[in-house]
């Protein structure tokens, strides 16, 4: 069983591709036939998070090899500019798009910021360009893909949710116009440019709003009293099946806490999405395995196996421990965010490329460039 991209079941947040996340059921359900399956992650960046967490999904009876070959790549020349305001940002946003080569992928925050760019870039000659984020539909996306691929135009503008599995070998511009969520997200979204293995731009354009808005990402972990109401709503639902050896959860479920929307009887689809975020949140705590995981009816259905009893009863006990687990998650996602824009203030200062080293323990230092380095000494 061979996964590739295997970074992000961990790193994409727990409303991506869930089926891409719990493959580690569907690989035990294999097991089961054939105990000799042997399973492949790969990637080219690992964090020790992402391979402490694959360890626990996928090791058993502590079978587990790394085949190491990090390197940072060679190709981005970092240069990191800090703007004073919003319009002094989009004003250098625009010149760099004259100045730059192209193809260039112009990274933003969200769809709305996509939308705004885009009519930006019309107004000063730019038109022939494409928008690809989390509203682009399936079929939409193909078709930018398609075109991308096949140089009809030459500035894509988008959010994260644009790059895995896109091989436009001759990106010669990465442009971020906002601050992504930690050098992890941002590494693989500057690896966008230069797969050639010739030079490419990586440049970063933000102002202190930029660092707020990427900082208050942090207010996104749910809080102890939504955590536990969306668990223990799901546990003690009728539409919940306990067993002997499993828990049947139905994440269609509406959480007890909400009495505001209480009118409301059906779940709806952030609903189904949050307690989704919940199950799969405990597992990575250690609290529970999912043995089995399908998607019926647009919602998505739970076997699991509950590895600590004290997530069956809400009491003072079980509350302390998802008040920590929340700690733990929040901690997690700060520290990822905090080691990003630490940097912003020190990037002439010290090298921005080695922050990285930091994220990737087995690389070696390496820049192509950056505001740190006036004289720059290219591998021979």
């Amino acid at each position: 069983m061979v996964v590739d991209e295997a970074h992000i079941i961990i790193e994409w947040g727990s409303s991506f591709r869930v089926d891409f996340q719990c493959l580690d059921s569907f690989r035990k359900l294999l097991m089961k036939d054939n105990s000799l399956l042997r399973t492949f992650l790969l990637s080219a960046t690992y964090s020790k998070k992402t391979v402490d967490n694959l360890k626990m999904f996928y090791s058993d009876d502590e079978r587990w090899i790394e085949i190491r070959l990090d390197k940072l790549r060679k190709e981005p020349r970092f240069d990191i500019i800090k703007c004073n305001s919003y319009t002094d940002k989009h004003n250098k946003m625009k010149e760099l798009v004259h100045k730059l080569p192209h193809p260039m992928i112009v990274y933003v925050n969200t769809p709305d910021d996509a939308e705004k760019i885009k009519n930006e870039l019309a107004e000063i000659g730019f038109k022939n360009t494409r928008i690809f984020t989390g509203k682009t539909s399936s079929g939409e996306r193909e078709k930018i893909i398609d075109e991308w691929v096949r140089d009809q135009f030459g500035i894509m503008i988008a959010t994260c949710a644009f790059g895995v599995g896109v091989d436009k070998r001759h990106v010669r511009t990465v442009l971020h116009t906002y601050v992504p969520s930690g050098p992890n997200q941002y590494y693989q979204e500057c690896g966008r440019g230069g797969r050639d293995g010739q030079p490419c731009l990586s440049i970063m354009l933000f102002t202190e709003e930029d660092i707020n808005a990427s900082k208050s990402m942090t207010q996104k972990v749910l809080t102890v009293e939504k955590l536990s109401g969306r668990w223990f709503s799901m546990l003690n639902s009728d539409k919940t099946n306990k067993k002997l050896d499993k828990v049947i959860i139905d994440t269609s479920v509406k959480p007890d806490y909400n009495e505001k929307d209480s009118f409301y009887i059906e779940a709806s689809n952030a609903d189904i999405s949050w307690n989704v975020y919940v199950v799969l949140l405990l597992r990575r705590a250690g609290l529970l395995n999912i043995v089995e995981v399908a998607y019926v009816d647009d919602k998505y259905i739970f076997a699991v196996n509950v590895l600590d009893q004290r997530i069956m009863f809400r009491n003072e006990a079980s509350l302390e421990l998802f008040n920590t687990i929340r700690e733990d998650e929040s901690n997690s996602i700060y520290n990822e965010i905090n080691e990003l824009t630490g940097r912003l203030y020190k990037a002439t200062k010290s090298c921005w490329s080695s922050m990285f080293n930091d994220v990737y323990l087995l690389t070696d230092e390496y820049c192509a460039g950056c505001n740190n380095h006036e004289n720059i000494k290219m591998e021979k």
